[in-house]
């Protein structure tokens, strides 16, 4: 899954991409930036402000089936979200007629209209996610920080980035406390011999069955800390959207 960046259009034969509905969004609410609530309260039927309430109707409905298996998701997507988002690529291809192309208007539909294969993709699995926002979301803090650390400005720091970082979010990913899971590689790796041998440097992976207790969250742990990471990249008020069943 990726944004529209034309260069994964064609990663090989065996890899087929999936494209993100939030970045499609964002295309339509670029056209609205900056626009004060009064002003967009007058603007309920313009053609952005209809395409961001039909996306979120999309998204609020394929949220409902988040803990379903793989193939209830997959069922329920095709019975109920297909035609929402088959009516919605519809009403696109009819609205982009209508615009003039100098427009940000013509550019968000159109960037839909591209798109709109690659994402109809997450119809024929379960498995695959609508939008990667878990992938935003755990590059975020890197993507802010690379602005101010010095250091990252060459190859040597990239690379010291890039292993820091990775360490950090698998450790998240696995259910630990990256400074604890850090202080005790530290502390233990330097100790241990052939760290090049697979089987030695397993134990020491963020699944390791010897990684300690006191590396991983409890769930105490988890509503005492809240983790930055899980603030939403959109927040959608699901009553917003209760109007249209």
């Amino acid at each position: 899954m990726a944004d529209g960046y034309s260069v994964y259009d064609n990663l090989g034969r065996n890899i087929i991409r999936l494209s993100c509905i939030v970045h499609i969004r964002r295309y339509f609410t670029d056209v609205i930036k900056g626009l004060d609530k009064e002003t967009l309260e007058s603007l309920t039927g313009a053609v952005s402000v209809t395409a961001i309430r039909k996306l979120d109707e999309i998204i609020h409905m394929d949220n409902t089936f988040d803990t379903m298996s793989a193939d209830e998701r997959k069922a329920a997507r095709l019975e109920k979200l297909k035609p929402k988002m088959d009516a919605f690529y519809e009403w696109c291809l009819e609205k982009r007629d209508e615009a003039l192309s100098s427009m940000a208007l013509s550019k968000a539909l159109n960037h839909t209209v591209a798109e709109w294969p690659y994402l109809s993709n997450v119809l024929t699995d379960g498995r695959l996610p609508l939008d990667n926002n878990f992938a935003e979301r755990a590059i975020r803090p890197f993507a802010v920080g690379r602005r101010n650390w010095l250091f990252s400005d060459t190859p040597r720091g990239a690379h010291a980035s890039v292993a820091i970082y990775s360490i950090v979010t698998t450790a998240k990913g696995n259910g630990l406390k990256p400074r604890e899971y850090l202080e005790w590689l530290l502390e233990k790796m330097p100790n241990t011999e052939n760290l090049k041998d697979p089987t030695v440097l397993e134990r020491f992976l963020p699944w390791s069955y010897e990684v300690p207790e006191s590396c991983r969250f409890n769930d105490a742990d988890t509503a005492e800390i809240p983790d930055p990471l899980d603030k939403p990249i959109i927040d959608i008020d699901p009553h917003s959207l209760e109007q249209d069943g």
